[in-house]
């Protein structure tokens, strides 16, 4: 399969800053479109509210709570330059259930997503990321200080045990995640938000980040490892994928880059933040 984008350029860097329309790729919409048409269709003319959400779960991209274009998260950090890659799989959203089966039963932003979309700090950090032009102490948007105020998650679920290794080694915790963000990048294999990972997910941008990491896996200064997806991952192109090594965890514990997910490669990525 050919990597759709020649030189694995960022298909987004042309946009100016805070641009209103959307992100979509040649080749994206009409299949997202395509994808939650059906699953709403489904989600409707299920059993009971159980199923119903099953399928709800995979809305992908969903607008914001006042009908604002979805930002790309593919990825969090500078996947062109990080020294370690984490291959997931795709970005989740603060969603929660809301109404009635069958009738009027949706997904809402929760408080959390509500306020992401609210805040144009926020946003402006991600219309940055995602445009290539990262900030040279936080390129992981969700490292940066602004970002770890409203959500926790990398920091606490990806980051934490490599945050501590380096403020036991003598950095400050500052230090430590300006260091992490600039040295490690979280890459999605979707750019495009769902609750739960569906193959609707999958299209042209999904082709340049299994580039990105083939590219990073034939540079020996660079490391990928694997959280979640080896066979998404594969069927996107990175036909190498059994090479690098899968996250040991399970569940919500795979995304952590810990000695205990990763013993093979716990060293070389020890050396590579140091």
């Amino acid at each position: 399969m050919a990597i759709a984008f020649s030189g694995l350029k960022n298909p987004w860097a042309h946009r100016a800053p805070n641009d209103q329309s959307d992100w979509f790729l040649p080749g994206e919409l009409a299949r997202i479109l395509r994808h939650n048409s059906e699953i709403s269709l489904k989600a409707k003319t299920a059993p009971d509210q159980e199923h119903a959400m099953a399928f709800l779960d995979r809305i992908v991209a969903a607008p914001g709570p006042a009908g604002q274009h979805q930002i790309p998260t593919q990825w969090a950090g500078d996947p062109w330059n990080a020294s370690v890659l984490l291959l997931l799989m795709n970005p989740s959203w603060g969603a929660e259930p809301a109404g009635a089966f069958p009738d009027t039963l949706h997904l809402r932003h929760n408080s959390l997503a509500t306020k992401a979309f609210n805040d144009p700090r926020l946003q402006s950090l991600l219309d940055a990321s995602a445009r290539g032009d990262f900030d040279p102490d936080y390129p992981n948007q969700f490292l940066h200080p602004a970002w770890r105020q409203a959500d926790s998650w990398h920091p606490n679920k990806v980051f934490k045990g490599l945050h501590a290794c380096l403020t036991s080694d003598g950095l400050d915790a500052e230090s430590a995640w300006a260091r992490l963000a600039q040295r490690v990048c979280v890459l999605e294999l979707s750019p495009w938000a769902s609750r739960k990972w569906t193959t609707g997910c999958l299209g042209p941008a999904s082709q340049l980040a299994a580039g990105l990491a083939e590219n990073a896996m034939r540079n020996p200064e660079r490391l990928v490892i694997l959280g979640r997806g080896r066979g998404e991952w594969k069927q996107a192109g990175l036909w190498d994928v059994d090479l690098v090594e899968h996250s040991r965890g399970v569940r919500g514990n795979q995304v952590r880059i810990s000695p205990s997910n990763f013993p093979k490669s716990w060293s070389r990525i020890s050396d590579l933040i140091s």
